[in-house]
């Protein structure tokens, strides 16, 4: 299972944390492991190359975190909003094999 926890704070992305295997299939064969990775691998060149600055990003296999600073730039926040729109909608579609929270910053 992956499990996709997005924390929010005055109504900005405060962090996204990225965990696990879908167990769709076999590893290397698992499209929905896949998915969650290429969304996930494009967020991180998006605030690495594209609009970098400020997060705090890791990244490794099965775990990947990304840490947000309070006013994060308006282009940060369309490439972050437009990546957690596609890891919602592939939490929808498989929800047997990813869970997607989010909610206020604890």
């Amino acid at each position: 299972m992956v499990r996709i926890a997005v924390e929010f704070e005055a109504g900005e992305t405060r962090s996204i944390e990225v965990d696990g295997h879908a167990g769709q299939n076999d590893p290397g064969q698992d499209i929905v492991c896949a998915g969650v990775s290429a969304l996930v691998e494009t967020l991180r060149l998006g605030l690495e190359q594209v609009v970098p600055g400020g997060v705090a990003v890791d990244v490794k296999p099965g775990h990947a975190e990304f840490r947000f600073p309070a006013g994060a730039d308006a282009r940060q926040r369309a490439v972050v909003d437009t990546i957690l729109a596609g890891l919602r909608d592939l939490a929808g579609s498989y929800s047997q094999f990813v869970t997607f929270q989010a909610g206020p910053r604890r």
